[in-house]
C-alpha cells in the first residue's frame, strides 16, 4: 500500500492511487512517501515516490504503526 507523510504529521495511505492523489487528501508539504506492508505485526516500509522524488524512511514505519494502532 502507498503512503505519504506531511510536515503537519498527517498520513494518507491507499492502494491504486498515485502519491500525488494521496497528498491532495491531507494538509502540509510531503516529507516522505513510499510503500508499506504489515509483516509479523510490524510495519515495513520500502520504495519511493518518483512524483515527489522522496524515499521511504525507516522512521516512517513507527509513524504508520501509531496511526493505525499497532
Amino acid at each position: 500500500m502507498k503512503y505519504v507523510i506531511t510536515d503537519h504529521n498527517k498520513i494518507c495511505m491507499g492502494s491504486g492511487a498515485n502519491h500525488i492523489d494521496l497528498a491532495q487528501a491531507i494538509t502540509g508539504n510531503v516529507v516522505s512517501a513510499g510503500h508499506f506492508e504489515i509483516l509479523d505485526g510490524k510495519v515495513k516500509v520500502s520504495g519511493r515516490s518518483e512524483w515527489f522524488n522522496l524515499n521511504s524512511k525507516p522512521e516512517d514505519a513507527k509513524q504508520i504503526e501509531e496511526y493505525i494502532g499497532l
